[in-house]
């Protein structure tokens, strides 16, 4: 199975550097740690997962496994 991982990144006249974009396709697992100890951590898997960095807040795409026969793709999976 190929995979593949691109990043969008924006810098700052300061220096400050934050991700704008991630397209990562091809079995892709992500893990994220919660910000503090009273929060939940973030678990994610798919084919194909896009987020993309808004000033209001992040969208995020997952899609399942796609198919080759006529059976409906799997879903992919967002753990909070």
């Amino acid at each position: 199975m190929q995979r593949s991982f691109c990043c969008w990144v924006n810098r700052d006249p300061a220096g400050k550097t934050e991700m704008d974009h991630v397209v990562s396709e091809g079995n892709v697992t992500v893990h994220q740690d919660p910000a503090n100890k009273d929060d939940l951590g973030t678990d994610i898997a798919g084919h194909r997962v896009e987020m993309q960095a808004f000033r209001e807040g992040n969208k995020l795409v997952v899609k399942g496994i796609p198919k080759t026969d006529k059976t409906p793709d799997s879903w992919g999976v967002v753990a909070l």
